[in-house]
């Protein structure tokens, strides 16, 4: 007996996590997903179509908005920039319209002949806006 609920425990978790970990295309996760391919085509409408007006990043000790975070990333518009992100997400909670992510994100840019690797953990808050998820918060913490 005790076999058998050890053994169901471990299933039930197995279950819980893969099912946190399946993207939709209208889950949360793929409005992440989404929104950070945008930033590596620097596509800006794209971006901001998975943001809310009101959107908030927390990175770099820094408080942007979407109008700061695009003129940020204006300057590399034209400069051969590829970027490849891998997002390895954690935990995935949703109540309601309301939804919380936390992920790892790995982004592969190269610039030129130039290959750098940078990591993140990040959390993201979303919110349901007409039948979509969208992101209102995000938060970003650079990993070594």
């Amino acid at each position: 007996m005790k076999t058998l609920i050890i053994v169901s425990a471990i299933v039930l978790i197995s279950i819980t996590t893969f099912a946190q970990n399946v993207v939709t295309p209208t889950s949360p996760q793929a409005t992440v997903i989404r929104f950070f391919d945008a930033i590596a085509a620097l596509d800006d409408p794209a971006m901001r179509a998975e943001l809310t007006t009101d959107f908030t990043l927390v990175e770099h000790a820094q408080v942007l908005n979407a109008d700061s975070l695009t003129k940020g990333l204006a300057p590399l518009k034209g400069k051969n920039i590829k970027r490849v992100n891998k997002i390895d997400f954690v935990k995935t909670d949703e109540i309601g319209d309301a939804a919380w992510v936390v992920y790892y994100n790995t982004a592969e840019v190269t610039i030129g002949e130039v290959h750098r690797t940078v990591k993140w953990l990040e959390s993201a808050a979303l919110v349901k806006q007409g039948g979509k998820w969208k992101i209102k918060l995000l938060h970003s913490t650079d990993l070594k």
